[in-house]
């Protein structure tokens, strides 16, 4: 078994991909625009999949990602709500911060000396 994606349903699904590929820097892998607005983002295995429309109020959801630099991704979304830097360990730092439907995002950094 593999983890394939996680599926995110948002109210506004070009305001998410904006954030997703410009904010985040995510490539867009495909995108479907039926019935169903959806896309699907991520260049390997894992994909981040949102689904426009029946987004509730419930953003148990949080997503991680491996950034290089935390300190500078820090300052780049200071409009996003980010926690303070949190370190368990010397070989690891972490915040999180808010997307546009309120979903938790992690951003880690592994190994980096200050």
């Amino acid at each position: 078994m593999k983890f394939l994606w996680t599926t995110l349903h948002v109210n506004n699904l070009e305001a998410s991909l904006d954030f997703y590929q410009n904010r985040l820097g995510l490539a867009l892998d495909t995108l479907y625009d039926g019935p169903s607005r959806m896309a699907f983002l991520g260049d390997g295995e894992t994909k981040v999949e949102l689904i426009e429309g029946h987004a509730d109020s419930s953003r148990s959801i949080s997503l991680g990602f491996l950034v290089e630099n935390l300190d500078s991704w820090r300052k780049t979304l200071t409009d996003c709500q980010p926690s303070e830097i949190m370190a368990p360990n010397p070989e690891l730092r972490f915040c999180f911060f808010v997307d546009p439907d309120g979903y938790l995002i992690q951003l880690v950094e592994i190994g980096q000396n200050d």
